[in-house]
């Protein structure tokens, strides 16, 4: 699947990313902690996730336990 255009997928909103970082940091982790982990899985920022690719990280995310 090579296409690199807007289209296809949609992107995820900017609501939907602060609530992503409002996560990270309730497990313990900061922003620039969550850009990391995001690209290591999927070789692009943040706010260039899919829907999918954001509902994937949010599941992980919730699963692990909190670090405070």
């Amino acid at each position: 699947n090579g296409s690199n255009g807007s289209k296809g997928a949609s992107k995820v909103s900017e609501k939907q990313i602060k609530r992503l970082i409002a996560i990270a940091i309730k497990k313990g982790y900061n922003a620039e902690q969550l850009s990391g982990m995001v690209y290591k899985k999927y070789q692009k920022a943040t706010n260039d996730l899919t829907k999918e690719e954001y509902d994937v990280i949010v599941s992980g995310l919730e699963k692990l336990a909190d670090k405070n």
